[in-house]
């Protein structure tokens, strides 16, 4: 009967955990949407969703601290337990990386949204929203493979940052302190997206552990 209640918590933490990652893929839809030039996306919004991500964060913490504290986790729940308490972290951290692009593209209207890099940073933004979401699916079925293939993916968005990056610093070297400052912010955007990329890179290697007891690497 104890047990029975253990994994019924256990199953709870995980869809909390399920609808964390899900709270982040929808941030990072809203920043797509808004580089696409979405004008019914507003920083709000993109706040808004920061600040349910921290405060679903900081629940699940605790309910991971009071399951380790009132229950006695064998080997397999530890993992679990521990697992969720590091995917959380990552979250959180990408909650924080959005938030931070959200206040740059406040700034972004001195740099022409016909700049060549918004087509890098544009596929930067659906290709972290959709690992983050394969991440966060292999949590919720313990998909082991699409844990593993995390890391090709995430090389797709280093290609992707390495682009801008090489773009962005032959027309700094050359531009005016108005153009270069809004340049600079374009940069630290496309470098935002490549820190949520390697969260969700993170995540899969919990998952993995979550799994397997080893946090491996992904293929």
């Amino acid at each position: 009967m104890v047990r029975n209640l253990f994994d019924e918590q256990l199953q709870t933490l995980k869809r909390s955990v399920i609808s964390l990652g899900l709270l982040c893929e929808n941030s990072l839809e809203l920043i797509a949407a808004f580089l696409n030039g979405n004008s019914q996306v507003e920083i709000p919004e993109i706040r808004l969703l920061y600040q349910k991500i921290e405060n679903k964060g900081n629940e699940i913490e605790n309910n991971c601290f009071n399951l380790l504290i009132r229950q006695q986790p064998v080997a397999s729940d530890l993992r679990q337990i521990s697992a969720s308490l590091k995917i959380v972290h990552d979250c959180k951290r990408i909650g924080d990386q959005l938030v931070d692009i959200a206040d740059l593209f406040q700034q972004l209207a001195v740099t022409p949204d016909g700049h060549p890099s918004m087509a890098s940073l544009r596929q930067m933004a659906r290709a972290s929203k959709n690992l983050v979401g394969d991440c966060m699916e292999a949590y919720a079925d313990n998909d082991l493979d699409l844990a593993r293939s995390a890391n090709i993916k995430d090389d797709e968005v280093d290609e992707l940052f390495a682009t801008v990056k090489k773009e962005l610093a032959l027309e700094l070297s050359t531009a005016q302190p108005p153009q270069a400052d809004g340049l600079l912010n374009l940069l630290m955007v496309a470098k935002y997206f490549e820190k949520i990329s390697d969260h969700a890179v993170h995540i899969a290697k919990w998952v993995m552990y979550a799994i397997t007891g080893q946090k491996g690497t992904s293929a």
